[in-house]
């Protein structure tokens, strides 16, 4: 893999001044609750630019899916308040730039 050597428009993410910060682990996201994996496994993720891992990320199974789709069935009752009140949660945990995009396509 060939990493071009070529200054940064932002400091990388979790270092000070950077917009963009992430966990060292992500579970899975289902009813608008942080789920670990059924399984308890998980698998680096590994940012093309320098080909090291940067976070984990829930290695999800069938048991994972069939859990989603129960949340998301039973969602499908849920009013628009409360549709949105899982929404703004997902942003919020997100962090101070929850409502914005993350840029870390080049990190």
């Amino acid at each position: 893999m060939v990493v071009l050597d070529r200054p940064q428009a932002f400091a990388p993410p979790n270092d000070a001044g950077s917009p963009v910060t992430f966990r060292a682990r992500y579970d899975n996201f289902i009813g608008g609750q942080w789920v670990a994996p059924a399984n308890g496994q998980y698998f680096d993720n590994i940012t093309p630019v320098t080909g090291q891992p940067f976070c984990t990320v829930a290695r999800s199974t069938a048991a994972d899916i069939e859990m989603a789709l129960d949340a998301a069935h039973a969602a499908r009752g849920l009013g628009p308040h409360e549709r949105n009140g899982a929404l703004q949660h997902l942003a919020q945990d997100r962090g101070p730039h929850g409502a914005e995009p993350p840029d870390a396509r080049d990190r």
